[in-house]
């Protein structure tokens, strides 16, 4: 799922260049932000597999994610 996100989001640069007038710095950050939250919530959803177990963790996620990717 991180390889898949991870494609959309470099798929998604050259629309964001386009649509905002962005240039390769500002696209850059766009990729560090990504990468910064994307380490933020690893420790969020090791924490929540250590409460709630593995399996609802990433069964969770995968709920959060669909529902994101969708809407």
């Amino acid at each position: 799922m991180i390889f898949l996100d991870g494609t959309v989001v470099n798929t998604a640069l050259p629309a964001i260049a386009r649509d905002f007038g962005a240039n390769n710095s500002v696209l850059q950050w766009v990729v560090n932000m990504y990468s910064l939250i994307l380490a933020g919530l690893l420790l969020v959803g090791g924490s929540l597999g250590d409460r709630f177990g593995r399996r609802r963790a990433l069964a969770g996620g995968m709920v959060v994610f669909g529902l994101g990717a969708v809407g």
